[in-house]
């Protein structure tokens, strides 16, 4: 199956693949389209067709190329660890690797988000590191940004913390897939708040890419700070009609109480997180 044909015609091709193996009732239902990460492909399926899922798996390994499992989409990311909540339907490898502006991340699609709506994120901070900087990422996870700031930017040692075991196992297999040199990146496993305390060297930036805003992070990273300017990317989420005031009033509280003076440089928003809701970064220069 030609790969490009699927694009618009997945409902049709699905249907025509399954054949007699559901009605035509239940052909309405068929979802449109899918996501594809690495090898995996991950369903949405309407409820009206959850009986037939194991079918509709085995179609799909037929009509997508390189695909050679699927998943399906039980739920939202949940928990401390935002994990996902997916049930393998066909197939048995769920490790996969995905290649994205020039970096291999290797992951398990059933113990690790992927957000693919991330990937100009991923690379925006690349130019704005300036050469010799020292980096501090505080929610590090698989290296969803550590690998390209280490592999393409000019910055001299990141730290990247990690609380997560599965993840923070990936973020050290991912850090030798790409070949990152062992004095460019510090991996540390742990709670950020503490282990950042115990780091002797001061951060230029400071990466908080996280969801809900880590608001319990900023008074370690305004002690982990570099006494002159620096940086902090704080994520969070803003409505469409509400000011930046709304997540930039929390920095700039813990900032007065550490002696420090903010402005915002620049609002990015990254994708749209549900109606109305963007999922934003506030870029923060502080003095």
């Amino acid at each position: 199956m030609v790969q490009n044909k699927l694009r618009g015609n997945f409902r049709k091709i699905l249907a025509d693949t399954l054949g007699n193996s559901i009605n035509e009732d239940e052909k309405q239902y068929l979802p449109r389209g899918y996501q594809q990460v690495g090898h995996v492909v991950i369903l949405n399926l309407r409820n009206e067709l959850l009986d037939k899922k194991k079918i509709i798996a085995e179609a799909i390994l037929k009509i997508v190329k390189n695909c050679s499992t699927v998943c399906l989409k039980k739920g939202a990311i949940y928990g401390e660890f935002r994990e996902p909540q997916l049930e393998l339907l066909a197939g048995s490898d769920t490790e996969t690797i995905v290649i994205e502006n020039g970096i291999k991340y290797k992951f398990d699609v059933l113990k690790i988000m992927f957000a693919k709506g991330n990937i100009n994120e991923r690379r925006r901070y690349i130019p704005l590191i300036k050469n010799r900087e020292i980096i501090f990422d505080f929610y590090a996870g698989i290296g969803y940004f550590t690998l390209g700031i280490a592999k393409f930017s000019k910055a001299s040692r990141i730290y990247a913390f990690e609380i997560n075991p599965t993840s923070y196992k990936y973020l050290i297999e991912n850090l030798k897939l790409n070949k990152i040199p062992k004095d460019k990146v510090i991996p540390i496993f742990g709670d950020c708040r503490i282990k950042a305390l115990e780091i002797p060297e001061h951060a230029d930036r400071i990466i908080m890419g996280i969801l809900p805003s880590p608001k319990s992070s900023l008074d370690t990273a305004f002690k982990v700070l570099k006494k002159g300017p620096c940086v902090i990317h704080y994520e969070g989420i803003l409505l469409d009609n509400n000011s930046p005031e709304t997540l930039l009033s929390d920095v700039e509280n813990v900032a007065v109480k550490n002696n420090r003076t903010i402005e915002l440089a620049h609002l990015e928003k990254i994708k749209s997180y549900k109606p109305h809701t963007f999922h934003v970064c506030l870029d923060i220069n502080v003095y």
